[in-house]
């Protein structure tokens, strides 16, 4: 019995050292919303802006017309020297239980019971139309982070068959809405994030150890939130060496047509470097490279009063 019971055993547990380990993986949109769901930044919709525009025209023009029709009736009830018609302006209660009376017309009631139920489809529509604008479109990496992922068989790889399969693809991004979007949108952070999913997962990633996101992403190195902190450090140490190269480069040239030359060569690095790691607006570009030419005009202008000052001791 016992070698029998320790037979049964082993063979119980090769079956369970057989098994798969882990389900199989969900496909098409039920990958996809997990995918939204462990990453936020990508969880990206279209608006339907011209739908929901019609939608609430429709409901208007629904409300002009029913509105149109409950003048025509109030007017004619209250014309009316029979029954209870007269009484509606003035008697909520014989209005709203005119079906019950013979003698009374319920058509008024009936048109503002429509009225009451388009009302409320119209007033939803525009407080749901005005939270929607609100949204912002989403961001270039967070849109170009779906379509990738989509896309490659290392990593999502769905395809849906309908058509909305294009939509991350082909849609104008003021089109689509982002549920919740990163400040980080720069042409830096792009390029790096595009760069370590195309060339450094696929070739040293299976020598790190996967994360959750591995159910996600086949080799996974560096998240986005790690790439994004290193962009960041880079914008840091550009903002300190930029200032400090220009002030030691003027300080060892003396010729005042030779130093403006080199104010307006790092003032355009310093533009250029702004819109490539920040992501900032063009007005706060325009307002920082203002303040950073102004900043080495003043050190020229300080520089050459301060070789015109008579040292006690130096010949002049």
């Amino acid at each position: 019995m016992e070698a029998g019971s320790m037979a049964e055993s082993s063979t119980v547990d090769e079956v369970k050292i057989d098994m798969p380990m882990d389900p199989r993986p969900p496909e098409g949109y039920d990958r996809l919303a997990s995918f939204m769901g462990y990453f936020p930044e990508t969880a990206i919709f279209r608006r339907f802006a011209t739908l929901n525009a019609k939608n609430i025209l429709y409901l208007q023009a629904e409300l002009f017309w029913l509105e149109e029709e409950l003048e025509k009736v109030v007017k004619d009830d209250a014309q009316c020297t029979n029954g209870n018609r007269p009484l509606y302006s003035r008697d909520w209660y014989r209005l709203s239980h005119s079906e019950e009376h013979s003698d009374s017309n319920s058509k008024q009631w009936k048109i503002f019971m429509n009225i009451r139920k388009a009302l409320k489809e119209y007033n939803t529509a525009i407080l749901q139309q005005k939270e929607l604008v609100k949204l912002d479109a989403p961001s270039s990496l967070a849109l170009s982070a779906i379509k990738d992922w989509m896309e490659s068989p290392r990593m999502g790889w769905v395809y849906l068959l309908g058509p909305d399969k294009d939509l991350w693809r082909k849609a104008d991004v003021y089109e689509l809405l982002a549920l919740k979007r990163k400040e980080h949108d720069d042409l830096l952070s792009l390029w790096m994030i595009k760069f370590v999913r195309a060339w450094l997962h696929p070739m040293i990633g299976r020598h790190f150890k996967r994360d959750k996101s591995a159910q996600f992403m086949e080799r996974s190195i560096l998240t986005q939130d790690a790439i994004l902190r290193i962009t960041s450090v880079i914008a840091l140490a550009l903002s300190s060496i930029l200032p400090l190269c220009s002030i030691l480069i003027l300080n060892t040239v003396h010729k005042v047509s030779v130093r403006l030359g080199i104010v307006a060569v790092f003032t355009v690095l310093f533009s250029l470097s702004l819109g490539l790691v920040t992501g900032a607006r063009r007005v706060e570009i325009f307002a920082a490279a203002a303040a950073y030419a102004a900043v080495q005009v003043v050190f020229i202008a300080g520089d050459g009063q301060s070789s015109d000052i008579n040292v006690p001791g130096k010949q002049p």
